[in-house]
């Protein structure tokens, strides 16, 4: 089915929207030494996205690893990271601007740019800490980008790998 197991305390599962891979051999990643997973199956988004519920508050936190094949030429917005139903997102940059940079957008059109180049083909790690009128992202334990916005809004739902329109979704 499109569920997605959550590891976590949500009781709501997540969904997958779109075209995506299970249970492919891929690249290993860095996981913590807490982590119960086993092996490298790790969905492949191919124009879809994940969906998860949010916690329906303005301060939330999130935590993912991802990895992207695209370099950040190859497109406009290299690829959408995360798309809240807010309307905050934070994406990878490309042609049109910020290539290889984490580009956070808040609901107000405050925008942030990262400091580092987000590598192709690696494991990242990305923390998003966000909280009355803030917000800090964390790439691979360093913080990348941070900085005052409007107030951020209750978020219901993220939208990882993609928004509901189908532009900047990772293949």
């Amino acid at each position: 089915g499109n569920l997605a197991a959550d590891t976590g305390s949500k009781p709501e599962p997540a969904r997958y929207e779109g075209p995506y891979a299970l249970h492919l051999d891929g690249q290993a990643a860095p996981l913590p030494q807490r982590s119960t997973h086993v092996g490298n199956r790790f969905a492949y988004l191919a124009g879809g996205r994940l969906v998860v519920p949010g916690p329906n508050k303005p301060a939330w936190s999130l935590n993912v690893y991802f990895w992207s094949g695209l370099a950040p030429t190859d497109r406009d917005i290299t690829g959408t990271l995360l798309a809240a139903d807010n309307g905050e997102t934070l994406a990878i940059g490309g042609k049109s601007g910020h290539a290889g940079k984490l580009v956070y957008t808040a609901a107000d059109g405050t925008t942030l740019v990262g400091k580092a180049d987000v590598k192709p083909r690696t494991w990242h790690h990305l923390t998003i800490d966000r909280s009355a009128g803030t917000v800090e992202v964390r790439l691979d334990e360093t913080t990348d980008l941070s900085g005052k916005t409007g107030e951020s809004k209750p978020a219901r739902s993220f939208g990882i790998g993609g928004g509901a329109e189908a532009s900047a979704r990772f293949e």
